[in-house]
């Protein structure tokens, strides 16, 4: 019996570069933290209780951060042989191949067409050109329940306009390759079937 191969990993780099804006943001704080706990004895406001809070605080701030920049390259899109993944840190959505309309090529501009983006959202996007390509999955249904899913996954990564999802990838072709022979074998084997 022949196992098939997994799908390669296709890096997600939305959340990749949001994670990576996140731990850099922590990086500062964490040093002002180590600083402030290193030269606490030294400071008259400082008695040891609040040394200590201190270096509790430097060392789970630290520890957060280290985690989110681990984290940072966890979140990938896989197309294999009888579904679709798309993984994030602590949760993973597997998309049978029956719930898929399409997979297109598209621009940033169409793809976040009327999403609602908090203004934190909007500056990470703006950073981009509009024709950006990016693959938008476009779904019959979607696989779990949508709070479900908002809950795991950034709200950018979300079809306004259809039901669906769209990704940064590095190598856009080479995924929409992949994920084209996997679905029309998918498909010639539920032809098949039934």
């Amino acid at each position: 019996m022949v196992i098939p191969r997994p799908g390669k990993k296709y890096i997600n780099l939305f959340y990749y570069q949001s994670m990576t804006r996140i731990w850099r943001r922590l990086l500062p704080f964490n040093l002002v933290l180590w600083i402030v706990w290193w030269f606490a004895p030294s400071l008259p406001s400082f008695q040891p209780p609040k040394d200590e809070i201190v270096l509790y605080a430097a060392i789970a701030s630290t520890t957060i951060m280290v985690l989110i920049f681990l984290m940072s390259n966890k979140a990938y899109v896989r197309a294999n042989r009888e579904y679709m993944y798309i993984g994030v840190p602590f949760y993973r959505v597997k998309i049978p191949y029956s719930y898929v309309k399409s997979l297109r090529i598209t621009d940033l501009r169409h793809a976040l067409n009327g999403v609602k983006l908090e203004k934190g959202d909007i500056k990470f996007i703006l950073r981009y050109e509009a024709d950006t390509p990016v693959s938008a999955l476009i779904l019959k249904e979607m696989p779990k329940p949508e709070g479900i899913l908002h809950l795991f996954l950034p709200r950018y990564m979300f079809l306004a306009a259809n039901r669906g999802f769209f990704f940064l990838l590095e190598d856009l072709m080479g995924f929409k390759s992949e994920f084209d022979s996997r679905l029309k074998s998918s498909r010639t084997i539920e032809e098949l079937i039934s």
